[in-house]
């Protein structure tokens, strides 16, 4: 079976994990949440702590497997060496998505140890551990909205802020965006057939490829959950691209 475009591990809709081929008895998605670390200070002679606020931990998740269909058993090491050759961490985070999530991926990595709990001669049976250092669950597909002069409304169907890019496409002159009460605006013009790119999670700016921080006023908001309201002024057309999240 192909897998999905830029998706290294599938489960698809009869719970199959390609393409490794093991049939995933169950996963450990039904933790609500990341675990978290509270950043606390005690003040000496004071009762209590200072609470600077909870970071989330990677996350945890678990896919318990089995071998979908039995084997010779002298193919039974050949099969192992070829699992952990697909789950080998020094190969870097892969992309794992759900079939009955499919608009969501998880950035996993192998992390921990194999027990192989069951293992006969045709068939085993074990739990595989993925550590998400980053513990936010991603949307599959960016969101993509257009406009020009005027109010549109971005909506960010995530639980959490996320931040975003704006491509201004010239002619537009000393562009201005407001988002969520906060101003972006580029002190300079954008020549027609030229474009601004503004990243708010990189905080970057970028005009025709060059750095444009020193005429930009250093703004970077995030699109809160929900319907946002963005005014745009100035000319041109204001390209906006971002990607949902959630805990």
């Amino acid at each position: 079976m192909a897998l999905p475009a830029g998706v290294d591990l599938y489960v698809n809709e009869n719970r199959i994990l390609e393409p490794l081929d093991l049939v995933v008895l169950r996963d450990s998605r039904v933790d609500l949440f990341p675990r978290t670390r509270e950043r606390v200070e005690e003040i000496p002679g004071k009762h209590g702590e200072i609470n600077f606020g909870s970071k989330l931990e990677p996350r945890i998740l678990e896919l318990h497997v089995v071998v979908s269909e039995e084997f010779p058993f002298e193919e039974r090491e050949k099969r192992k060496r070829e699992i952990a050759g697909h789950l080998n961490p020094t190969m870097g985070t892969k992309v794992l998505v759900f079939a009955d999530e499919p608009d969501k991926r998880y950035y996993v990595k192998y992390s921990g140890f194999i027990d192989i709990t069951q293992q006969y001669h045709s068939w085993f049976q074990f739990t595989i551990p993925f550590k998400c250092s980053d513990p936010y669950i991603h949307g599959n597909t960016p969101r993509t909205k257009s406009t020009s002069n005027g109010s549109t409304v971005l909506t960010n169907s995530g639980n959490v802020p996320v931040p975003f890019t704006v491509k201004v496409h010239g002619a537009s002159a000393q562009p201005s965006i407001t988002v969520t009460g906060k101003t972006m605006q580029w002190n300079s013009n954008v020549a027609d057939g030229k474009v601004l790119v503004i990243d708010t999670g990189n905080l970057t700016a970028e005009y025709d490829g060059s750095n444009a921080l020193p005429a930009y006023n250093k703004v970077f908001p995030k699109l809160a959950p929900g319907d946002n309201t963005v005014s745009v002024s100035g000319g041109g057309t204001f390209e906006f691209i971002w990607t949902e999240k959630w805990v």
